[in-house]
């Protein structure tokens, strides 16, 4: 069954399932990205990993073990690199934001944050996708579109300026430009069909309660919504 929204659905985030989506999308973002390449491209999915300390409250026991304390986060993202050189040098990263990236303070928003302002540098192209709601947004010098979500795109050799794009639930998501190397034209990436596709094929319908609201829902999101369950 397919999601409500034409967009990008908020209750995968509200009901718990945005990890397991963000994992699904990042592949499937790579396998759509890596059958298209022009030759002299390949995509890979790449991680990282870290350890975020888990919160100790007044009157809990205080715990002994190291692991126990900490909590293991591993995050996917996608890199497209250029084959013709032997060391296979990362052209271009793409990043669907986890909920760690972004709680400032957290070892997960610092990591993404020293990242981000390595490839800011002009270190490599970077394509940002943020399309949850909670948590605060990664920084940048202007004030970023007033929608709840937003796709930004970067080129090095347009730093530091970059494209924003804003998303939203009620509209289908922005057709995304992939850039390569200078001189090679950007790939165009389709988002809302993988979104969907990963949406129906992972059943998430059975868990969303569509007739529970949440909350921070838009007037459109909120009448949308409500047109839906009308036709139930």
């Amino acid at each position: 069954m397919q999601s409500p929204f034409p967009g990008m659905d908020p209750f995968i985030e509200a009901r718990g399932e945005w990890d397991d989506f963000q994992r699904k999308l990042v592949g499937a973002i790579g396998s759509a990205i890596g059958s298209l390449l022009p030759e002299g491209y390949l995509c890979r999915i790449a991680n990282r990993v870290y350890f975020e300390s888990l919160p100790e409250f007044e009157g809990q026991p205080r715990l002994h073990d190291t692991a126990a304390r900490e909590l293991k986060y591993v995050e996917w993202y996608l890199d497209i690199k250029r084959v013709q050189d032997s060391q296979r040098p990362v052209v271009t990263t793409i990043e669907v934001l986890s909920q760690q990236n972004k709680w400032p303070g957290r070892v997960g928003w610092n990591e993404y944050q020293h990242k981000r302002d390595y490839l800011f540098c002009g270190a490599a192209n970077l394509v940002e996708m943020d399309l949850i709601r909670g948590g605060v947004r990664p920084p940048m010098k202007e004030n970023l579109p007033d929608s709840p979500y937003y796709i930004l795109v970067f080129r090095k050799e347009q730093s530091p300026l970059a494209s924003v794009y804003p998303a939203y639930s009620t509209v289908r998501l922005p057709v995304v430009p992939i850039p390569l190397l200078a001189g090679d034209s950007d790939m165009v990436l389709e988002l809302q069909p993988l979104v969907d596709d990963v949406f129906q094929k992972s059943r998430y319908h059975r868990d969303m309660h569509y007739e529970k609201t949440i909350p921070n829902l838009r007037p459109d999101e909120q009448e949308l919504l409500q047109k839906y369950l009308e036709r139930m």
